[in-house]
């Protein structure tokens, strides 16, 4: 240990003796670009990465040089007291890529900036363009600049943005009104030369309506249109997406399937996990839906299962359809899972109850195909929603589930795409 320990001394040594002549961290000469906003703050682009894995580091000068050498709990050598950096690592899945711009806030008073401290109602937002396409808006990671040894940072990651255009514009905005999605006032723009051009995908799209049969279900694709708006009422987003899906057995039409999981990506390389209604992707190009459609009510009772949930935690395997599902119930939040590998079958949450048989009005969690988290359940008392009830009994579900690609042209509604 004795030996590792004076390693490290010689190698905090040597840096301190050449951090003077080193260029890496001397960010004023560097070509950053910086804007002061109207509060006299000013707000820096500070690093922008394309990839699969952008990865951003925080902490002291010394830090960011050893964070290999540095051990998890720190480093104490002489004087010198050094802790294990800070990682913001953005990963996508294998085959997939984004961009995420890095934002640096300076200035007085930092910590109860606006950026730092945001309102409730999201006011932030960044939108990017470029020199075709349509504008994006993007949330910042977390909703706020946050707080790190370097000084206070704010990110946004875009996994959708103008792919095929030199030059990509960033402009950060900010809302004053709670009760409506704008007007949004300029607090930066900045000019960003687009690193990662890539080539269009020869996809071919579908006429509509377009069809899809899979094991006796016919699914049809009948409308994609996307439309730009100045802004959303009550959020960030300038997009709204329609998507129509129907699903027929035997020519006649199954009203109770939706499609909940539907992942897209266009031919620019533009992709979403989850197509959403007020997120769009290129309109100039061929996207491509990996839908999963499966019944969302009217569930046959075969395919139905109720669980008691007690005062204390338990977990308890129960089979439906010949298929295993586990339940953990920790007395407030319930995981729920079934085997990932039966791609034919889906797993649904369909209700919680109290012991008086009032079911659940609200509740929170994540969910997919095969598997469920639901807790902070809410139910409504003398018109009034609480968390002081306990819920008592769980019902969940094992449906089908029916996979389909389309590719598919959007029909983009009005003509601001340039």
């Amino acid at each position: 240990m004795a030996r590792i320990n004076m390693r490290l001394a010689i190698v905090v040594t040597t840096v301190l003796l050449t951090a003077g002549t080193t260029t890496m961290w001397l960010t004023g000469s560097s070509g950053l670009q910086k804007q002061r906003m109207a509060d006299g703050s000013i707000l820096v682009l500070n690093r922008v990465s394309f990839g699969e894995t952008n990865q951003f580091i925080h902490g002291s000068r010394l830090e960011k040089m050893l964070k290999r050498v540095i051990p998890a709990k720190g480093l104490q050598i002489a004087k010198f007291r050094l802790s294990s950096p800070t990682l913001r690592t953005f990963i996508t899945p294998p085959g997939k890529t984004q961009f995420v711009v890095e934002f640096e806030l300076t200035g007085t008073n930092l910590a109860n900036h606006s950026l730092v401290k945001p309102a409730s109602y999201r006011p932030l937002r960044c939108l990017v363009w470029g020199e075709a396409g349509i504008e994006y808006a993007h949330e910042f990671w977390a909703d706020r600049f946050e707080s790190h040894v370097d000084g206070y940072f704010g990110y946004v990651v875009a996994t959708r943005f103008p792919r095929d255009t030199g030059w990509l514009w960033l402009r950060v905005e900010r809302r004053s009104n709670s009760a409506q999605g704008g007007p949004w006032n300029t607090l930066a723009q900045f000019k960003i030369q687009n690193r990662s051009r890539s080539a269009i995908k020869p996809w071919v799209s579908d006429p509509f309506p377009v069809r899809r049969t899979v094991g006796g279900i016919e699914v049809v694709l009948k409308e994609l249109t996307v439309v730009t708006q100045a802004y959303n009422l009550g959020d960030i987003w300038n997009h709204s997406v329609t998507t129509v899906f129907e699903v027929k057995s035997n020519g006649v039409a199954l009203p109770n399937w939706g499609a909940p999981y539907v992942a897209v990506a266009d031919a620019s390389g533009n992709w979403d996990y989850l197509l959403r209604s007020h997120r769009a992707l290129d309109p100039r190009f061929v996207w491509r839906l990996e839908a999963d459609l499966e019944p969302e009510s009217d569930f046959l009772p075969a395919s139905l299962a109720t669980v008691g949930l007690s005062a204390q935690p338990f977990s308890v395997t129960t089979n439906i359809l010949n298929v295993p599902v586990t339940v953990f119930w920790d007395g407030s939040w319930v995981n729920v899972n079934m085997p990932t590998n039966r791609s034919d079958l889906a797993l649904k949450f369909v209700c919680v109850e109290d012991d008086e048989g009032n079911q659940c009005a609200q509740g929170s969690g994540n969910w997919g195909r095969h598997h469920f988290r639901r807790g902070s359940f809410l139910f409504r008392k003398a018109g009034v929603l609480t968390t002081s009830v306990s819920p008592t009994k769980l019902t969940f579900a094992v449906v089908p589930n029916v996979h389909a690609t389309f590719f598919a042209q959007p029909r983009f509604a009005n003509d601001r795409v340039k």
